[in-house]
């Protein structure tokens, strides 16, 4: 199935996954309705969850991770949560570290693109942040 949704008069084609693989439809996550009730603003009430493993710190690093963490910082600024938690499998960070630099080099599709679809599975996967 392909939808179209107008967006400042351009109509941007919508193909689904299951449309792509020949699949009927899944349950899909909407995003939570942010428009305010009569008991007050409609927001997801966010889950307290205890963190079993804590990050790694630059100190605790391998030099693999280490040097891997001097890149990314020199790139974004600062080393994220989920590349911290990878680095206590320093092989595990050096292969996502890889995979992503491939997912975001130049390439078919501009990095605005990219960057629409990464935000698009991310609402639909329910994901704060």
């Amino acid at each position: 199935m392909v939808r179209t949704r107008t967006w400042r008069d351009n109509r941007l084609p919508l193909v689904t996954a299951e449309a792509l693989l020949g699949r009927s439809p899944r349950r899909r996550l909407e995003p939570p309705s942010r428009q305010p009730t009569s008991e007050g603003p409609r927001v997801r009430p966010r889950l307290e969850v205890a963190v079993r493993i804590e990050p790694m710190t630059r100190d605790a690093a391998s030099p693999v991770a280490r040097r891997i963490f001097d890149s990314i910082e020199k790139g974004s600024g600062t080393v994220s949560n989920l590349l911290r938690m990878l680095a206590h499998k320093p092989d595990v960070l050096r292969a996502y570290n890889q995979l992503s630099g491939a997912v975001w080099a130049e390439g078919a599709l501009p990095a605005r693109i990219k960057e629409l679809a990464y935000l698009r599975v991310s609402i639909l996967n329910g994901c704060e942040h």
